[in-house]
């Protein structure tokens, strides 16, 4: 069923795990005020969301609560808003409107991805199993 579920989402699946991976490589790389700015850049995202009032507290309550690859996601946005690009030569980050829908994610698309990375970079990495404190990352 991979294979239709990737005809019935197109690429949304593949721009996701493409925008997972490549943030997952990138976080240890960014500096401190990169990291900052990542931070203040997600925290406009939700708020650009439709709720302009809500506090940082409730902010990070809600990333922490998201899985990994939606935390990713919205690290790869904030990165897009700052133009910070990946490392990598032709690749960029993929327009996913809505990183909080489950339904795009899945591990067929990452494990498609990961290949896709290794043959053209030549590298491979995983992503972390455990979600991220926006804090902390």
């Amino acid at each position: 069923m991979g294979f239709l579920s990737s005809l019935f989402k197109g690429n949304k699946g593949f721009a996701a795990a493409t925008n997972a991976l490549l943030a997952e490589h990138m976080l240890p790389t960014l500096s401190s005020d990169q990291k900052d700015q990542v931070r203040a850049q997600i925290s406009h995202i939700f708020r650009a969301g439709g709720f302009p009032n809500i506090t940082d507290d409730f902010i990070y309550t809600q990333f922490h609560s998201e899985s990994r690859v939606v935390q990713l996601n919205l690290v790869a946005l904030a990165l897009n808003d700052l133009g910070i690009e990946p490392p990598y030569k032709g690749e960029f980050w993929h327009e996913v409107r809505n990183p909080f829908r489950p339904d795009i994610y899945d591990s067929n698309d990452i494990a498609a991805v990961q290949a896709r990375l290794s043959n053209q970079h030549g590298v491979h990495f995983q992503l972390a199993r455990e979600p991220m404190h926006l804090m902390d990352f």
